[in-house]
């Protein structure tokens, strides 16, 4: 099932077979919507403005890993995205951070139940992830607005 965000930034994903939005929340750092699957796991989609160093993925890297011991994914990208930076920390839950005309998305991902089956749930997301156009992530950041929805 695809959900589609017609909020401010628009953008889409593919929603795996038992998955469902959940809800949304606003934040200071930027909204954040959840999506809830089967057997107990969830996963939740932040999207904020980035600037400076926290660009580039060795910066996120070296703020992410304060979490826990980690092991960084290389093959993971969110959508055609390659400034993407994939964590997966020891006790199966994971981060994906990816920066895209000035916005920071975050994937974060865990679960109580199957890890194999949210693997392959999170990554049907991540090749399906679909970005807002250049015009509306310049909007966003000339509003300097985390809030989106």
């Amino acid at each position: 099932m695809k959900y589609q965000c017609d909020g401010q930034l628009k953008f889409s994903l593919e929603l795996p077979e038992g998955w469902k939005f959940s809800r949304s929340v606003r934040s200071e750092e930027g909204d954040v919507i959840y999506f809830q699957g089967e057997h107990d796991s969830d996963v939740a989609l932040q999207i904020g403005i980035i600037a400076g160093p926290n660009t580039q993925p060795d910066a996120r890297e070296r703020y992410l890993s304060r979490y826990g011991s980690y092991t960084r994914v290389a093959d993971r990208t969110l959508g055609d995205e390659s400034n993407s930076v994939c964590l997966e920390y020891a006790n199966g839950e994971g981060i994906l951070s990816a920066v895209r005309d000035g916005i920071q998305y975050s994937m974060e991902w865990r679960t109580a139940g199957n890890r194999d089956l949210l693997d392959s749930s999170v990554q049907q997301m991540l090749r399906s992830f679909s970005f807002p156009d250049k015009q509306e992530a310049q909007k966003m950041i000339a509003r300097k607005s985390n809030h989106w929805l």
